[in-house]
């Protein structure tokens, strides 16, 4: 089943393909995500992974005199040395230090003076918090009352993550004090949010309705509701809905009605009466408000978000757009899988990805597959860049449907995404066709490079990714009028080429020789494996894929030269387990296998001194 021995394009997916693809200009070039998702992950690289060679790592580790030194400058009457030691504890907390509890007596000791410097005390109630040493609250509390917003930002998250019961009435307590200033009163709400306490819940209706209240504060109460109460606040929606009507504060209103309408509704009778409510909010022409609701309705009602999609796939907020799509495709049918395809051109990277992984999904379906295999067909000749990525991505991995007639004529694209991509696709399916284009266009890349003429392309390291991608796609699939080409590339003095490439055409060059070992091209690779001038250097990438190489061809004579670099490389070194591979392969055995190095941690504002 060919992706091009399916039907023309129907009239439904060319109007629909052209909603997805309006909305590239709703959005402005500005506003979308950088280019990421061209081949740069490794294992798609094969001469990383063919073969896969390991090597020593380091596992960090903590010297036992770091916290009797640190304890020492704790113990100081330096301020700042305090501070700096309180503040490493928590650096050194996330970073597994054990031990750390014998600093506890002397952080107590700071914090219980009468009157400790302010900063201090603030790195060493982080300190605290951060060792989870919860005897500490009643002092936190006393802290809190104080209404110092400094002190307060710290050790408050402190007393919720422990729902200290006295700093729940604090906050309680603050909900109601107009004289309250707004950061600690927004604090309450999100503290209070953080025990769930659903006693606060009417108080929080309270403060989202109130038009007096900061915007700030409004938003952080009806978030509120929505995480603790137990059903829809339909009768302050609708008042809210009444009031943006008539007042200035129509967007507040509406983004607040969305909030308090996210709890699900348990029975029928008020899922009645939150629909007309939410679905309006759903259609909002701000992002904010229709990505709210259209959240809440996921919850309980995912047909109804999945209905909306003609009206929402050209919003401009990439949260709407999403959910639209996480919506058709948890109620996929026949009908959907056009709706469900036109995101392969959404402008937002992730719901691109997320959607090439469910039609992929979908392709095995044995009733969905044939569908989705024909939409793909009618959408392929409308398709920008981005859904080109995508289908090729597809096309690698249902080769069922791959079009290797198409994938030749997208090598030398105006987009990296595409250039690169095609290139990597070609070599999974193992597109013949397109070796003679990819030989041309790496040609054209090595005269760019020796007449520096950069106008060519705006995509200069992508061409040479491309490169690199290209020549092992001439060593897998044996390609041999591209053999003098590879030959040449791995030379050092080939001009401008960067590690990568002399390292691609060092790999792919070994498939030619399997088993041959040619003095000209053992020569050649021995040659990179030994150079040690320092002007200019050469990458230890480009020696280890010589080496791989030499082994392919079963070069037993490279065995002296293999050895030398295993005993001279460092643990840690790829090509010392690269050469151990390959002496192994050719039949000398070394001792050792690669393993784990102890290495003390570094960078600590304060370290021992080894000798």
């Amino acid at each position: 089943m060919k992706l091009n021995d399916m039907p023309s394009t129907k009239k439904m997916t060319t109007i629909w393909l052209s909603l997805c693809l309006a909305l590239l200009v709703v959005i402005p070039a500005s506003a979308l995500e950088p280019r990421t998702d061209v081949i740069h992950d490794l294992k798609q690289w094969p001469m990383y992974n063919s073969p896969v060679i390991g090597r020593s790592t380091n596992r960090i580790v903590h010297s036992p005199e770091l916290i009797p030194l640190w304890l020492v400058a704790l113990k100081s009457d330096e301020l700042d040395l305090q501070r700096q030691v309180a503040d490493t504890i928590v650096i050194a907390r996330q970073r597994g230090v054990e031990g750390l509890e014998k600093m506890i007596p002397a952080l107590l000791k700071i914090l219980h003076q009468p009157e400790p410097h302010p900063t201090v005390l603030a790195s060493t109630c982080r300190a605290l918090i951060a060792l989870d040493h919860r005897a500490v609250a009643p002092r936190f509390l006393e802290l809190a009352r104080q209404g110092n917003l400094y002190l307060s930002s710290i050790v408050e998250p402190g007393l919720a993550a422990w729902k200290e019961p006295g700093a729940i009435q604090v906050w309680r307590e603050r909900l109601v004090d107009p004289g309250i200033a707004l950061p600690l009163s927004r604090l309450a709400i999100r503290c209070l949010a953080e025990v769930e306490d659903t006693e606060s819940v009417e108080a929080f209706d309270s403060i989202a309705l109130d038009s007096t209240r900061a915007v700030a504060l409004r938003i952080e109460a009806a978030r509120a509701v929505a995480q603790l109460a137990s059903a829809p606040r339909v009768a302050s929606a609708s008042e809210l809905k009444a009031a943006a009507s008539n007042s200035s504060d129509g967007w507040i209103n509406r983004l607040v009605a969305a909030w308090l309408l996210s709890p699900v509704p348990a029975s029928e009778a008020l899922q009645q009466q939150v629909i007309p409510l939410v679905r309006e909010l759903a259609l909002d022409k701000d992002g904010s408000i229709a990505a709210v609701a259209l959240d809440s309705l996921m919850a309980w009602n995912v047909e109804m978000v999945a209905g909306l999609a003609p009206q929402r796939v050209g919003h401009g907020d990439a949260q709407v757009r999403s959910t639209i799509a996480d919506a058709l495709f948890e109620v996929i049918n026949a009908e959907r899988v056009s709706q469900l395809a036109g995101f392969l051109e959404d402008p937002h990277q992730p719901t691109r990805l997320k959607v090439r992984g469910w039609l992929i999904e979908l392709l095995a379906d044995d009733q969905l597959g044939p569908v989705v295999a024909k939409e793909l067909t009618s959408i392929q000749p409308l398709l920008s860049w981005r859904g080109i990525e995508q289908l090729l991505w597809i096309m690698v991995e249902v080769p069922e449907v791959a079009d290797r007639e198409w994938i030749p004529g997208l090598i030398d694209h105006y987009r990296p995404e595409v250039f690169i991509t095609s290139v990597w696709a070609a070599r999974r399916l193992k597109v013949t066709a397109a070796l003679p284009v990819m030989l041309k266009r790496a040609r054209a890349a090595e005269n760019q490079l020796v007449q520096l003429n950069l106008d060519l392309t705006p995509f200069n390291n992508d061409m040479l990714e491309q490169v690199c991608h290209i020549f092992q796609a001439f060593g897998e699939m044996n390609y041999k009028p591209a053999e003098a080409l590879v030959v040449k590339s791995i030379a050092l003095n080939t001009p401008f080429y960067p590690f990568r490439i002399r390292a691609s055409a060092a790999w792919a060059i070994g498939f030619y020789y399997v088993d041959n070992p040619d003095e000209r091209i053992v020569g050649i690779l021995e040659a990179r494996v030994a150079y040690e001038a320092p002007m200019p250097p050469e990458g230890i990438i480009v020696k280890r894929m010589a080496a791989i190489s030499l082994t392919r061809m079963n070069s037993v004579e490279s065995i002296p030269l293999l050895e030398r670099y295993f005993y001279s490389s460092p643990p840690t070194d790829f090509l010392k387990w690269t050469c151990a591979w390959a002496m192994g392969q050719l039949g000398k055995e070394i001792e050792g296998k690669p393993g784990t190095i102890d290495i003390f941690s570094i960078n600590w504002f304060l370290e021992p001194i080894n000798d």
